[in-house]
């Protein structure tokens, strides 16, 4: 699978599974992905998850999962990313 933030490629995903409502896999991000790190490190810290993020809607909406069959769908929100980048989480 791959995932896209505004139709700009930001990394792999793989061994996908489910963990509840949660669909979960390893990533590996590619450079294009820097630009939004902190962001996204942002949106998992539990010590800030209660403040409104402080970075544009555009960065936050427009995220999507391409299947393996080519079949692009969007999630909801920007995923949860976490273990040093290593491990993702999203909602459809």
């Amino acid at each position: 699978m791959k995932l896209y933030h505004a139709k700009e490629l930001m990394g792999t995903i793989e061994d996908v599974g489910m963990d509840g409502l949660w669909m979960i896999g390893n990533l590996t991000l590619i450079s294009s992905a820097d630009k939004y790190k902190e962001m996204l490190d942002f949106l998992v810290d539990e010590k800030r998850n209660h403040v409104d993020p402080p970075y544009p809607i555009e960065n936050l909406e427009g995220w999507s999962v391409e299947d393996d069959a080519g079949i692009m769908k969007e999630i909801i929100g920007p995923p949860a990313i976490t273990n040093n980048y290593s491990t993702i989480a999203w909602r459809w």
